[in-house]
């Protein structure tokens, strides 16, 4: 299965995990990829009103494949034309600012971006300090600026490195 269709799979079980959930913490999930048989690992947080989704995956295969998703309430329309891709800031707890680009991505019928190490040489130090952020992420998207509360961070991803190791470095 191509890197692309795994994304888009994954992404789609993920929409689907999110779209009941207001809760306002890191949740963690675990699982066996459908069609590789590769352990996954997910951690996702909601924004406090449900708007907005920031969720980060891993396999562990021999790729080390991995993502951050940035996912909307908008229902995905494909007569619409969104942008292919976007760029969305991010601040970190209390550190600077970080600009990245994320690709469009139909999640569960809900537009989502996507962005992974394919996106820039930044990706690896946003996931490192999304690993291990203390208290908030601050997401501007598109105009939109939410806030997640991730104080909780610490034991979902303890759980998600056990899962793949390798985000630990």
């Amino acid at each position: 299965m191509s890197h692309y269709a795994k994304i888009i799979l994954s992404l789609c079980l993920l929409g689907l995990t999110m779209a009941g959930s207001a809760k306002a913490d890191w949740e963690m999930s675990q699982a066996t990829d459908p069609m590789t048989d590769d352990k996954t690992g997910f951690v996702s947080v909601d924004n406090d009103d449900a708007t907005y989704g920031l969720a980060l995956k891993c396999w562990n295969d021999k790729d080390r494949t991995r993502w951050i998703a940035f996912i909307t309430t908008v229902d995905f329309d494909k007569a619409q034309k969104y942008p292919e891709s976007t760029r969305i800031s991010l601040r970190i707890d209390q550190e600077a600012v970080i600009d990245m680009a994320f690709g469009q991505v139909n999640i569960g019928n809900k537009l989502g971006y996507v962005t992974g190490p394919d996106f820039g040489e930044d990706y690896f130090m946003i996931e490192k300090k999304i690993l291990n952020a203390k208290t908030k992420i601050a997401a501007g998207f598109m105009a939109n600026l939410t806030v997640f509360n991730v104080s909780n961070g610490r034991d979902a991803m303890r759980q998600l490195t056990a899962v793949c190791p390798y985000l630990r470095k």
